[in-house]
């Protein structure tokens, strides 16, 4: 799961890994001074080469979210006109337009289906799903294969196995979490009620793990076994997050990480003993993160408003490398 707020449009704060363990592509909007207007953008950084940043000079005014396709095929970006472009990134660079300009389809996040051929976005006007691979001659309706607009939604994460996601919707003054149907929309499941609205989802990579981050900053994990069908509680003492609203699980499932309430230190959670296993701080504590991301099992990249990317080795007590991506 990638990073849905309104503060996209002024700082970086959407990040995603190319899924090769070393690369990282960010999105870097300009700092609010009186100087002439810079245009946001999109920045690639390979951190296993001594190489700046490289800026992606695609024809897009201003992108708000992304995400990339696991396979590394695709970069799905979302536009603030309300565009959201699928580009090819194995070597032809082509953009094809997923959904064109739309007043009032802001995109709030988009995330990709793991076998990567169905997009999942969230703006006002609900979830929809988009065919990735499917040409706009193919369809009557272009790439659309669905929109669900009839409860708000505030958040929705994809499970691995690319036919099922899960949102956080609003219905008859009630919050709930539901199982949604990749394939056409419609509801599958209700996984429970939640006590507030819940900002962000998170679900592991071996799926027996969800994570709902809530509005209070607390934070509601359910598990379930592969062998079951039903989400229950899974409680771990202590476990919650700042304002940031980060989650994100390691690549082995082992562990889940999180921001502090603060949201100037790192926090790693052991799942399996239930407990904090690292710490760390932010190397600017008037800095708050964003988010972050598993670059492998043993280093995590965190990143905020500071336009710098920062990695960690849970093997050791400080970053180990920053990459400024302004430049």
């Amino acid at each position: 799961m990638k990073e849905f707020r309104a503060t996209q449009l002024l700082f970086p704060t959407t990040c995603t890994s190319l899924h090769d363990g070393k690369s990282m592509i960010a999105i870097v909007a300009p700092r609010v001074t009186f100087e002439s207007p810079q245009k946001t953008h999109l920045v690639k950084y390979d951190f296993s080469m001594e190489l700046p940043p490289t800026r992606l000079d695609f024809p897009l005014s201003n992108p708000v979210c992304v995400d990339v396709a696991p396979n590394g095929a695709n970069l799905f970006v979302g536009d603030a006109d309300g565009a959201v472009y699928s580009i090819d990134l194995n070597g032809t660079k082509s953009i094809t337009v997923l959904r064109d300009r739309v007043i009032s389809g802001y995109p709030l996040g988009l995330a990709s289906s793991l076998d990567g051929k169905t997009l999942v976005t969230l703006d006002l006007t609900g979830l929809s799903a988009w065919n990735v691979e499917v040409g706009d001659h193919e369809l009557e309706q272009g790439h659309q294969r669905w929109n669900q607009a009839s409860e708000p939604v505030s958040c929705f994460a994809i499970l691995p196995d690319s036919k099922t996601g899960v949102c956080c919707r609003t219905i008859q003054s009630q919050t709930e979490l539901a199982e949604f149907s990749i394939e056409t929309g419609e509801i599958k499941s209700i996984i429970g009620r939640m006590p507030s609205l819940v900002e962000k989802l998170a679900i592991s990579p071996d799926a027996q793990f969800l994570v709902a981050l809530l509005q209070s900053g607390e934070i509601l994990l359910f598990h379930r076994p592969l062998s079951s069908d039903l989400w229950t509680s899974y409680v771990i003492p202590g476990l919650r997050t700042g304002s940031s609203f980060i989650a994100r699980f390691s690549p082995d499932a082992s562990m889940l990480i999180t921001s502090n309430i603060d949201g100037d230190r790192l926090v790693v959670w052991n799942l399996a003993e239930r407990k904090v296993q690292h710490e760390f701080d932010v190397h600017d504590r008037n800095t708050m993160m964003f988010g972050c991301e598993f670059l492998d099992d043993n280093r995590v990249v965190s990143w905020g408003p500071d336009h710098i990317l920062r990695v960690w080795d849970l093997h050791k007590t400080s970053f180990v490398q920053q990459v400024e991506l302004k430049q």
